[in-house]
This record gives structure tokens, C-alpha cells and sequence, in this order.
């Protein structure tokens, strides 16, 4: 089976419908590890030295202004990701669901979000388990537009939402 390297730069779309159909398999590049566990060292020295940062241990959005203390941290990025899965309608098919994570695992492995490698990791083995997050069809948060189906696929990386196998069973 061919394997799709992920560095956050060489994807192509080809790549991407190979791995989203289960032709190939997934990974990181071994070229793409240490930029990611970079920028997470820069998120940990910026709650380490209990700096301000927006996202990193505030509030979103009208909230920008409130601090949120370390030991929140956690539960603060569980509420995030809860409060924005919020689509609704039908289910998505596997396909694109699948594109889009492998989209997402691709551009963490560029090292600019600080997330941990582990978490990236989690999202291809899903994908070369053949394990797809159940995304309903309408709904979104923002200008992107990816916030609520990605939200979904958050769920099932917390223990949360739904999956579906390869041969379709919830």
C-alpha cells in the first residue's frame, strides 16, 4: 500500500483522494516533527510563564479579556470544541470527511498551531483504521466555514461523537 507523507506542504490532491478512499495510508513526515513540537514548546512557555495569550488560556471572542487560570486550560478546550459542534442535517459521506481530516492533519504538520504531535497522530490512525467521524452536512461558525464539521471531528478525538467503521457501522 502507498504511504502519504504529511509536512504541511506537499499535499496534493491526488495524495488526498488516495488517502481519503482508504487506497493509501497516512503519516507524518519525520521532516515535520520538529517545527510542530516547536511551536507546542512556545504554547507551553506561554502558560509556564503565565503570559497572556488569546486562545491559549483566555476567553473567545467578547471574552478576549478574561484570563483563564491554568487548571481550566483543559476543560476550557473541551468546552471549545462542544460548544462549536454544532451542525445539524444529514450526515456527511466518508469521502469528504476523510479529505478534511487528512487537510487539517496536513496543515498541523506545518508546526504553526502548537498542538500537540500526539493529536495529530490520534487523526491518522483514525484514518488508517478506516474510522470516520459522523459530520452532519449544514451548519458552521465564521468566515471559514470549517469550524463546526471540524468541531465533529474533535468530538471523536475527546471520546465524544460518533464514528463510523470502514464497512459503515456506527
Amino acid at each position: 500500500m502507498v504511504n502519504i507523507e504529511l509536512d504541511g506542504n506537499t499535499l496534493s490532491p491526488e495524495a488526498m483522494l488516495l488517502a481519503a478512499t482508504g487506497i493509501a495510508t497516512v503519516s507524518i513526515s519525520e521532516n515535520a516533527v520538529p517545527g510542530i513540537d516547536a511551536a507546542r514548546k512556545v504554547v507551553e512557555g506561554i502558560i509556564e510563564r503565565g503570559e497572556v495569550a488569546y486562545g491559549i488560556n483566555t476567553g473567545f471572542g467578547a471574552l478576549c479579556n478574561t484570563n483563564i487560570d491554568a487548571e481550566s486550560l483543559g476543560q476550557l478546550q473541551i468546552n471549545l470544541i462542544r460548544s462549536h459542534a454544532c451542525g445539524i442535517g444529514e450526515m456527511m459521506d466518508a469521502v469528504p470527511v476523510r479529505a478534511m481530516m487528512i487537510a487539517r492533519a496536513n496543515s498541523l504538520c506545518k508546526g504553526n498551531s502548537g498542538i500537540r504531535l500526539e493529536v495529530i497522530q490520534r487523526l491518522i490512525d483514525m484514518l488508517n483504521l478506516g474510522l470516520t467521524p459522523v459530520v452532519p452536512r449544514i451548519g458552521s461558525l465564521g468566515a471559514s466555514g470549517d469550524l463546526a464539521p471540524l468541531a465533529h471531528v474533535a468530538l471523536t478525538l475527546i471520546g465524544e461523537g460518533n464514528i463510523i467503521d470502514e464497512d459503515g457501522n456506527l
